[in-house]
């Protein structure tokens, strides 16, 4: 498994010159075979992730991986207790990779370090405490040594010592498919594949492939079975992603690796010698999209099979764990998670009111970091329920993924349900009467409103209504005129509510009416100021005092601008009159009165020097 994320750099660049074009050939995408139905591993045991790292690594994978690796470091003296000691804690193994203590000789890193032996015996000191069969799976001495053309009589001696010192270790090998495939005799792999009698399981490197008519990777399991008869094998699934992925699969859509996941477990457990499935790579690195950032229908796939060569499912000690945000629009919006589950696990949320069922849904969408649920990033929910009110009571039924259920309930809500005049629904005369209804919290509704018509201020109502048995609550806005807007909204158990507007031109309730009957010259109508054009019309319903204002526009001036009359004028037995001040009689004028917030359809007076009558 090429280490291009924690070897030293200049190992990095030999292993990727020499061995890349084994892993990432250039080649036309094939054709994918359907994958099949999940079945007996046959003789694999042993699922896990190259480059796992962390405690949110190792919750989110124990419920389907059984090893995981652990990485040294070039200083003999550092400690890798703690992180085989968490895996231990879980029931996982630690497979542990030797390649930074054990090699030196930069920039190739291809020897074995002149005090190796001193370096591996410090080391062994240092982690005696975990270096033990039932902590530890196996060692890799170091990554694709024939790659790398690293001095594989090294390789040999130290696997030696190594199998000396722990002999129930296995000793794993992994080496570029392209190497191995090479026919000819004089390669590196050929001449010195006979030379490492210490290796126990060996595999191949090879991405973006589709493994089962992949050429080069089956010539290489050939010569590989043929090299080392009798040794475990190895396979490194495809966990990661790159433009070479796009181009050799013909998709940009990460989502098709669970494709290939299911692919490369199919082929390792139809091969008898199969031991181990190594996914590549875990944790996030410099060349592509890693398994951690990966879609969730890819994290599906790894889980489907790692649960079946391993054996393991969630294990029922932890509860379900979320939070009920609160319904958007009719979604039911919040997160939830269950501890025991895997990183991409999710959890059912059913939603009721008052014990009826509103809606269900899975907490199964990005969102919310992983310190809530200790890993995993897919915890959100967001679902459509039935449309409210929702209930004195508001709950999620969040689903344990091994059994039992918890109950959550949904923040404290208030809606205004209606807003209408008095007159035909219910309260004191000349008032708005507004209805609404709570979920969940306790005490009294606030309600706050404002004539948003006349930009005046919030009021504050006095009353408090205490909700009823069912939610329900009711409350009053003094105010009579009904063609005004009025914004509105509630505080009840510390939640501010949306607002909610009463429209009054279109509530069907507003009696405002207003129209302009007819415009002519001063000279004609007999009255008005000199040299001005009179407009008369009529208009009723609002309240007392409301003046009507004229505004007018001379359509036949070079720019056309409305213009508004500076004196309004109040109707007197419904009639109103206005004036456009130093009106030139052979112009066309449009004009329109506004009553209060109505306003009268435009007229266009025709310039005739006489009387337009407006229809």
């Amino acid at each position: 498994m090429v280490r291009r994320l924690d070897l030293p750099r200049a190992l990095l660049a030999c292993t990727v010159l020499l061995a890349a074009c084994a892993d990432l050939p250039t080649r036309p995408a094939r054709t994918p075979t359907s994958p099949t139905h999940l079945g007996s591993p046959g003789s694999l045991q042993w699922f896990g992730y190259a480059g796992g790292t962390g405690s949110d690594f190792l919750q989110g994978t124990r419920s389907y991986t059984n090893w995981t690796e652990v990485i040294t470091t070039g200083d003999p003296s550092a400690s890798i207790v703690a992180p085989v000691n968490a895996a231990s804690a879980v029931n996982v193994k630690s497979v542990l990779e030797l390649g930074q203590l054990l090699w030196c000789g930069p920039p190739t890193y291809l020897a074995l370090c002149s005090d190796w032996d001193t370096r591996w015996s410090t080391w062994k000191s240092v982690n005696a405490s975990v270096l033990n069969s039932g902590q530890v799976l196996g060692f890799i001495v170091r990554d694709e040594p024939f790659s790398g053309g690293a001095d594989i009589i090294g390789w040999e001696r130290a696997a030696a010592k190594v199998k000396a010192d722990y002999p129930w270790a296995k000793i794993l090998l992994i080496e570029g498919a392209s190497i191995v495939a090479d026919n000819d005799p004089g390669s590196y792999f050929n001449q010195l594949k006979g030379q490492i009698p210490s290796m126990d399981w060996v595999g191949l490197d090879r991405y973006s492939i589709h493994p089962a008519t992949d050429d080069v990777f089956n010539l290489a399991m050939q010569h590989l079975k043929a090299a080392f008869p009798g040794k475990g094998v190895i396979y490194v699934a495809d966990g990661w992603w790159n433009d070479q992925h796009s181009t050799d699969f013909g998709t940009t859509d990460m989502s098709y690796l669970g494709t290939i996941m299911d692919e490369w477990y199919d082929v390792a457990r139809a091969d008898p010698d199969a031991v181990l499935m190594a996914v590549f790579i875990w944790d996030p690195f410099a060349e592509g999209t890693s398994s951690v950032n990966m879609p969730r229908p890819v994290l599906l796939e790894q889980v489907k099979a790692g649960r079946v060569v391993t054996g393991r499912s969630p294990a029922p000690s932890s509860p379900v764990v979320g939070m009920f945000q609160g319904v958007v629009n009719d979604s039911a919006q919040g997160w939830a998670c269950d501890p025991d589950g895997a990183w991409s696990d999710s959890v059912q949320v059913d939603v009721y009111a008052d014990g009826v069922l509103l809606g269900s849904g899975w907490a199964n969408q990005p969102g919310y970091p992983i310190d809530l649920c200790q890993h995993g990033s897919f915890h959100a929910f967001n679902f459509f329920i039935t449309s409210g009110p929702y209930g004195r009571s508001l709950v999620a039924v969040l689903h344990d993924l091994t059994s039992g259920t918890v109950q959550v309930v949904g923040p404290a809500m208030s809606r205004v349900s209606w807003i209408r005049p008095s007159s035909v629904s219910f309260g004191p005369a000349n008032t708005l009467t507004v209805a609404g209804s709570v979920t969940n919290g306790s005490g009294s509704v606030q309600m706050v409103w404002r004539d948003a018509s006349a930009a005046g201020p919030w009021n504050v109502v006095a009353y408090q209504p205490t909700p009823a048995t069912d939610g329900t609550w009711s409350n009053t806005i003094t105010a009579s005129n009904y063609c005004h807007d009025y914004d509105v909204y509630t505080v009840y158990s510390g939640v501010t509510s949306a607002v909610t507007t009463y429209h009054g031109l279109t509530s069907g309730y507003c009696t405002e009416q207003v129209k302009v009957t007819w415009v002519q010259p001063q000279s004609t109508a007999g009255f008005g100021p000199a040299g001005s054009m009179v407009v008369k019309g009529t208009a009723s319903g609002a309240p007392s005092g409301t003046r009507v204002q004229l505004f007018w526009e001379d359509l036949s001036a070079t720019k056309p601008t409305w213009m508004a009359d500076p004196n309004p004028q109040s109707p007197v037995s419904g009639i109103w009159y206005g004036y456009i001040q130093n009106a030139n009689p052979a112009h066309r004028y449009a004009v329109y009165g506004r009553y209060d917030v109505k306003s009268s359809a435009t007229c266009t007076y025709a310039g005739s020097g006489s009387i337009t009558t407006c229809p």
